[in-house]
This record gives structure tokens, sequence and C-alpha cells, in this order.
């Protein structure tokens, strides 16, 4: 007996420098200018399933530097939590 499986693996895609006034909007910046659909065209055995776990969004200075905690935040851009 043979059998397809699909394996619904989550992955992370880094988005660095985004320009945004808060985590929400960096979050939703960084989905509507990621296609990622596109990051796995033209492989036979991978495709983007449609789903989005969360968003883990870091802030960084100008030179840099990572600036307090981070924030998940859902897909539907509400807060979750801080993580450290």
């Amino acid at each position: 007996m043979k059998y397809d499986v699909h394996i619904y693996a989550i992955v992370r895609v880094k988005v660095p420098g985004v320009e945004a006034s808060d985590p929400r909007e960096a979050a939703k910046t960084a989905m509507d200018n990621t296609d990622l659909d596109a990051m796995f065209a033209g492989s036979k055995k991978l495709e983007y399933a449609g789903a989005i776990q969360d968003f883990l969004v870091d802030k960084f200075d100008e030179n840099g530097n990572r600036v307090g905690d981070g924030v998940v935040i859902t897909p539907d851009y509400k807060y979750k939590r801080r993580y450290t």
C-alpha cells in the first residue's frame, strides 16, 4: 500500500529591517510585502499552505541592537504576548 503524506511544517521567514510605527504594523507590513507562494514556487514538493501561526516581532535601534522584549502578534494582528 502507498500513501501521499502531506506534512504541514511551520517554517520561519525572517523579514529584516521593516519600517513601522509599532509591532502590529511591522507584522502587517512584512506580510503584505512577502510573497510566500513565490518563495516555494519551482519546488514540486513544497507549497505555501496559506496558514500563519504567529508573528514574532523584535525591535532594533538605529545601530542594529535589539531593544526591549519581543512581541508575539497573532495572524489577525493582535498582541498575544511578550517574550525575552
